[in-house]
């Protein structure tokens, strides 16, 4: 033990002196450890804290010498990272959320500056260096993984999105590993000790608890392609050891019976978002719907609730969806730039060959920490020949206005993460009017106030939110408060083509059309959740009701605002308001009230008073007695509401009044 040990001591002391060597490239590795804790998933924090970091870079080589002193891009390379920024920029305006798509855009940027850094500074010692700092970052996140998998409450910290705790079926932490292991497995290759025989028995470890089966597909493919190519005895009997340990484990997972939080391959999420993605890139097929805004895709074309997901799963599809078929090939010419200057064949190298074959079917490239490493690798493995002979310093001339930007997004940020700490939300909102969450509490405050007072800004949030959902719905609870109904009913109904199956929205679109009288829209509100959560109904029964708002006398009006309730969509709830919908229409519209009565009765077949209105009706109000009788004759099939309906057939049949006085009393 006193053995490893020593090594790791020696294992770290030379990282140190490293770093001291390079401060730029330890920045960015001090970077990429904290933002493992941070998260991801469209976080703004997340993204500030990169352009302080990415600002850091800049400024502390500028420090240093004077100037930034940068390498030159190629000239294709230039041109292609000018051409996708500038391009994702034009978007903006007519993106669906021009907020999410600035967001996007400062990703990219960031991520060019991260590239022309590593470019600039790609040297062997360099690639040394970053070698071991991916392995210390990896070191970090698997034994972090191995914390939280043990003490599941420690993980309280950790935003839903992150690469060590399993939140969404797997760990991500398998994203990581899979650009760690060729690096690892190159370790051993070149000298087998103790040291990297334990770091790489300590990712295979930690890839196996992530439970990640397309990682474990992918990584057991790559293996054996090495096992295949490789000449050297060492990486060979790895490969085949590791690719065999997994496959041992995903055969045990599959088929032993060992439990996990994954779906089978079929009930798998992904193919209703890659569905879903389709759709979309058929609305727009050229220029997409913005940059970073397929999750408002994904909520508009769900054909079930809680069937929408952020990302894609598949970043191909994902770039299509959000830039169209231009930024598709603008990308994938800056892509095919980027490998043609690389003329080497490091574990990087594959490493980053990995987790972008991996971004095909996973989120993998969304998380800010794989996106950086990755173009970061890409950059540290630039042939410098193929630099020299360009006089065209594109990157100097473009690096100047990207960090520009990165300046005034990261000022943006942090004053209003700093007003929002104060308690200003209008401050907040000022300072960064892209950001949803801001938007959202800015709107939250003026709730019970006068619109008029958050309505100076409507035009500017309309502009960077425009067909958000939850900004749609903040302006028509707004309005509402305001008692400007018609303003509210036009952004409640927008909301709703943004996102139909939200069933908080619902609700409230309900509870407003009960409280403006718009019963017939409460009604086709309502029966669309009735749908979701009584499938066994036939939709026929439902779309055969019609009557208008006029058929509702005032007194009924009243009874219905007071007495239907919303708010578990059980069936006897839904059968009582069914019921005194019904009710209130019995005199103006007696077909709906017979309809609304058979369903009710048919959700809830074994409460005796829903058998007791149908019956009613025909009875009183139809004058048909026997079809009453074989209504109560139907009931005597249910155990409980038999017994009563038994009852009733001895005696009289109760009015509809007296039977309303009984579902009221209803528990």
């Amino acid at each position: 033990m006193s053995f490893s040990f020593y090594y790791l001591r020696v294992f770290f002391a030379s990282i140190r002196r490293l770093t001291r060597e390079n401060t730029g490239l330890s920045i960015f590795f001090f970077f990429l450890t904290t933002s493992l804790f941070l998260g991801d998933g469209k976080q703004p924090f997340v993204d500030a804290w990169w352009a302080l970091g990415i600002l850091m870079m800049y400024g502390i080589r500028y420090y240093q010498r004077g100037k930034l002193d940068l390498r030159p891009l190629p000239r294709s390379i230039g041109y292609a990272w000018i051409s996708l920024i500038l391009y994702y920029i034009i978007l903006i305006p007519f993106s669906d959320s021009a907020g999410y798509s600035i967001t996007a855009t400062i990703r990219l940027i960031e991520a060019y500056l991260v590239y022309v850094m590593f470019a600039t500074i790609s040297f062997e010692k360099t690639i040394t260096l970053f070698t071991k700092g991916l392995l210390f970052v990896g070191v970090v996140a698997t034994l972090a993984s191995f914390v939280f998998l043990l003490a599941p409450s420690w993980t309280s910290f950790l935003p839903p999105m992150n690469l060590l705790y399993a939140t969404y079926g797997h760990n991500h932490l398998a994203d990581l590993l899979l650009f760690v292991f060729p690096v690892a497995i190159g370790v051993v290759e070149k000298k087998r000790t103790v040291v990297s025989v334990g770091l790489l028995a300590l990712f295979t470890i930690g890839m196996l608890l992530t439970f990640a089966r397309g990682a474990w597909i992918l990584l057991v493919f790559y293996l054996l392609f090495l096992v295949w190519r490789s000449k050297n005895v060492i990486a060979r009997k790895v490969g085949l050891f590791v690719a065999a340990v997994i496959i041992t484990t995903f055969l045990l997972v599959s088929f032993a019976g060992i439990p996990t939080q994954k779906p089978s391959l079929l009930a798998d999420g992904r193919w209703e978002y890659w569905r879903q993605a389709v759709e979309a890139i058929k609305e727009r097929p050229l220029f997409g719907s913005g940059p970073g805004t397929f999750y408002l895709q994904s909520k508009r074309l769900q054909e079930a609730p809680a069937s929408f997901s952020w990302f894609v799963h598949s970043f191909p599809l994902q770039l299509a969806v959000e830039t169209g078929a231009v930024g598709f090939l603008i990308f994938a010419f800056l892509f095919y730039s980027l490998l043609r200057r690389i003329k080497t064949t490091s574990p990087l190298l594959t490493g980053a060959a990995l987790v972008f074959a991996y971004g095909f079917y996973e989120f993998t490239l969304d998380y800010t920490v794989m996106w950086l490493l990755v173009l970061a690798a890409l950059g540290a493995l630039t042939e410098h020949r193929a630099l020299a002979s360009f006089r065209v310093r594109l990157n100097t001339i473009s690096v100047a206005p990207a960090l520009g930007v990165l300046i005034l997004f990261y000022l943006s940020s942090v004053g209003s993460l700093g007003a929002s700490i104060l308690g200003y939300p209008k401050l907040a909102f000022l300072f960064a009017p892209h950001d949803e969450n801001a938007v959202k509490v800015f709107l939250g405050k003026q709730k019970k106030k006068e619109v008029s007072e958050a309505g100076s800004y409507i035009p500017m949030i309309t502009f960077y939110h425009r067909r958000h959902p939850d900004i749609l719905m903040r302006f028509a609870q707004n309005y509402n408060d305001a008692q400007n109904t018609m303003a509210a009913r036009e952004y409640y109904e927008l909301a709703k083509y943004r996102d139909p199956y939200n069933e908080e929205y619902q609700r409230i679109r309900e509870k407003f059309y009960l409280h403006t009288g718009e019963f017939w829209l409460f009604f086709n509100e309502y029966k669309s959740i009735i749908y979701e959560k009584h499938p066994d109904q036939n939709p026929n029964s439902f779309n055969e009701i019609v009557f208008a708002n006029e058929d509702i006398a005032e007194g009924p009006r009243a009874m219905l605002n007071s007495q239907i309730q919303i708010n578990s969509y059980s069936h006897d709830e839904t059968s009582i308001n069914l019921f005194l919908l019904g009710f209130a229409l019995v005199d103006t519209n007696p077909l709906a009230t017979k309809q609304l009565f058979t369903v009710a009765r048919d959700i809830s077949p074994t409460w005796s008073y829903f058998h007791l209105a149908l019956s009613s009706y025909y009875h009183y109000y139809e004058d048909q007695k026997e079809l009453a009788q074989d209504v109560l004759k139907n009931c005597l099939r249910y155990e409980y509401a038999g017994d009563h309906c038994a009852d009733v057939i001895k005696l009289s049949i109760p009015t509809l009044n007296e039977i309303k006085d009984y579902v009221l009393t209803m528990p």
